[in-house]
């Protein structure tokens, strides 16, 4: 059965092969998916694990970008690192907005750019993507 890190690698392993086909939006989303799946992973495993609302499984998104959440939930980072977390994952999450909605333009860079936020977010999260 698959835990939260392995729907987060496997997630990221999609967005690339998507990125590598030149699907710059579904990959941009993946992206997004894999941190998501992440930041969940860490909130079961390593945090308090608060109850997700609405008999969920994973927080609301909006958590994923609320610094007073972070700051409760991720004992484990520095107050420099949660910061930093917090802002490559509010601008992942905007990416990944634009990329949902036809009037964004979602090319290679802006990919690439969603890409890099990615691995920021897993080193952050203390995750190896390139797990097999």
């Amino acid at each position: 059965m698959a835990d939260w890190r392995d729907i987060a690698v496997d997630n990221f392993a999609s967005a690339v092969l998507l990125f590598e086909r030149k699907r710059y939006r579904s990959a941009v989303s993946r992206f997004y998916y894999a941190v998501f799946a992440g930041f969940t992973h860490e909130l079961t495993t390593h945090g308090p694990t608060p109850p997700f609302g609405a008999g969920r499984q994973t927080p609301a998104h909006s958590e994923l970008r609320d610094k007073e959440y972070i700051a409760s939930n991720f004992p484990r980072m520095s107050l420099a690192r949660r910061a930093n977390f917090l802002k490559t994952v509010t601008d992942l999450y905007r990416d990944r907005i634009s990329a949902d909605y036809a009037d964004f333009r979602i090319d290679r860079q802006a990919a690439q750019i969603a890409y890099r936020r990615a691995e920021v977010s897993f080193r952050y999260l203390e995750i190896d993507h390139e797990r097999k």
